[in-house]
């Protein structure tokens, strides 16, 4: 049986002066740019549009959503309105996982018809194919039961606390009995 590899004093020195060649970017500018370059959908980004994606969705658009949300839920207080801002992102997500799903879709079906021969019968195994992949198929499903669960907890917890507010909010006593003591 033999051991781990042994790595030579060579390697190593070859290793360390490759290193000090790949810096990376290095300024503000690069930084920002780089910061984008493993975004491949968007779906799980800690934005809601992040700056790669603003070619393809409008910020305007986003903030009419949540206009309408807020003006659907009327918020209160700082919870309230962060629940309402789950809920926008949530369902916009839930649109770009869509529109992820029908691109792959479509670049499978046209996949498939490259492959196809013009008169022949349909084959069911192309049919398969123009599906998107499996691995993509897993990913958009776990990202879509990740999305609704998010979703609806927020819809849950709003719902909660605005029927709290409505159920501890008092009633005002009576005209004329003010301070009265039984």
């Amino acid at each position: 049986m033999t051991g781990p590899k042994r790595v030579t004093d060579k390697q190593i020195a070859a290793n360390r002066a490759n290193a000090k060649k790949c810096t990376g970017p290095r300024t503000a500018a690069g930084k920002e740019r780089s910061r984008w370059n493993a975004l491949k959908h968007g779906i799980l980004a800690t934005s809601v549009i992040p700056p790669s994606m603003e070619p393809f969705e409008m910020p305007g658009t986003f903030e009419a959503l949540l206009d309408a949300l807020r003006s659907h839920y009327s918020p209160v207080g700082p919870i309230e309105g962060m629940m309402v801002e789950i809920i926008a992102a949530c369902y916009w997500r839930l649109a770009r996982l869509f529109c992820a799903e029908a691109g792959a879709a479509a670049r499978a079906a046209r996949a498939a018809a490259e492959r196809t021969v013009p008169g022949d019968d349909p084959d069911p195994e192309l049919d398969r194919a123009a599906l998107p992949g499996r691995d993509d198929l897993f990913a958009f499903s776990r990202y879509e039961a990740q999305l609704q669960r998010q979703l609806h907890r927020a819809l849950f917890a709003l719902e909660r606390l605005q029927r709290t507010r409505a159920e501890n909010a008092a009633p005002a006593p009576p005209e004329g009995e003010m301070g009265a003591h039984p």
